[in-house]
């Protein structure tokens, strides 16, 4: 059996140069402040990510169908590999799990 990569080797060659992490992350929990701040990423050509919030940013009642606009969303803005993150509810709640 083969030994395994120490886990620094693991997902970078040596003398690899780390990509790129953006220090900032704009929280949007509709679609308007999505957009908006997709545009805004765009316009200024600085990488800095969108965390699209399922949490506090669900009207209630609706989760399951806000999840969904999300989801879209992200599959309509994301062109050139620009990165969406998403805040789900917490484990305690009935949402968490089809987020």
């Amino acid at each position: 059996m083969g030994t395994a990569p120490h886990p620094a080797l693991a997902l970078k060659p040596p003398g690899a140069v780390p990509d790129l992490i953006p220090a900032c992350a704009h929280y949007a929990g509709n679609e308007k402040f999505i957009r908006k701040a997709a545009a805004l990423r765009e316009e200024v050509k600085l990488p800095f990510d969108i965390t699209c919030d399922c949490e506090d940013g669900a009207p209630v009642g609706k989760e399951r169908e806000h999840v969904r606009q999300i989801a879209a969303l992200i599959s309509e803005l994301s062109k050139n590999g620009e990165r969406f993150g998403v805040r789900i509810h917490d484990i305690s709640t009935p949402h968490w799990y089809d987020e």
